[in-house]
């Protein structure tokens, strides 16, 4: 089975929080639009709505109640309640908000996963909370326009603009300073001009000391620089080669080497992945 999200509906209205409020907390003003409620407003008060209509196979009826476990003053109202003959609540929660000149209203119900026939039950509630909300709405207008709650508020003037506030100088100010803009000709900095692609910058350079070997420095002989030095590559290879190590021709590594390289390093780490073999693709 699927867990069945909360219902949730909302509402906005044009009065403030405070008159709201006093159609949930107050039984002859939350009669106006929820008639059938009983609602004992405190932490530990029972809730209940009963109710019927219709005849023979119309007829629908309501029989539900519990326990009111949320009252904070002004704001929220929420309580767990069951319909006769359910093993198990449901918990509604029913919130104001301030929205600038407006009152936010939303309901959220949950625990329907754990009811029989849980989608249409929770249809039904989504389909009467909303119900109640429009209600709720219309009585708060009526209400509003009948002057029960004074002349709605509007934002009070200049809120929300900037105040600009000049710095406090500490100190003394020095009237004959020169402006920081004011740069004389003669301080200026020259800049040279970035280069450009084709340009081709010289650079400055000394003269280069070449130091002879030793043989030469004992022979006293002087190096002609435009020798061409002969340099045994298996001689160089041979001393560039670690201890152990064999070079082939050409100082190659024998071709099997490489593969043993892998193996040892396999035989070393075998929790490790063969990345060569990956990165192939084998």
């Amino acid at each position: 089975m699927i867990p069945l999200g909360p219902v949730v509906a909302r509402s906005r209205v044009g009065v403030a929080r405070a008159a709201a409020w006093t159609f949930l907390a107050e039984q002859h003003r939350r009669s106006e639009w929820w008639p059938e409620l009983q609602l004992e407003p405190h932490v530990g008060g029972t809730v209940a709505e009963r109710w019927s209509e219709g005849e023979g196979d119309a007829a629908v009826s309501r029989d539900a109640s519990g326990t009111v476990d949320v009252w904070v003053e002004g704001h929220a109202v929420g309580f767990t309640w069951r319909e006769a003959g359910d093993e198990r609540d449901t918990a509604v929660l029913i919130t104001l908000r301030t929205q600038g000149v407006d009152t936010g209203i939303t309901v959220t119900e949950t625990g329907f996963d754990a009811l029989p026939a849980a989608s249409e039950r929770a249809a039904a509630s989504q389909e009467g909370w909303q119900v109640l909300l429009n209600d709720l709405v219309t009585a708060l207008e009526a209400a509003q326009a009948a002057g029960a709650f004074g002349e709605r508020g509007t934002p009070a003037a200049g809120a929300g603009e900037l105040e600009v506030v000049e710095p406090e100088v500490v100190g003394e100010i020095d009237e004959a300073a020169e402006p920081v803009d004011q740069v004389d000709a003669a301080d200026e900095i020259e800049l040279e001009a970035e280069p450009t692609v084709g340009d081709h910058p010289e650079l400055e350079t000394g003269p280069v000391a070449v130091v002879a070997g030793a043989d030469d420095a004992a022979s006293g002989a002087p190096l002609d620089l435009d020798e061409t030095i002969q340099i045994d590559r298996a001689q160089l290879d041979a001393a560039l080669a670690q201890p152990g190590e064999s070079v082939g021709d050409a100082g190659e590594i024998p071709a099997n080497e490489g593969d043993a390289t892998a193996e040892q390093r396999r035989a070393e780490r075998p929790d490790e992945p063969d990345f060569d073999t990956l990165i192939r693709g084998n």
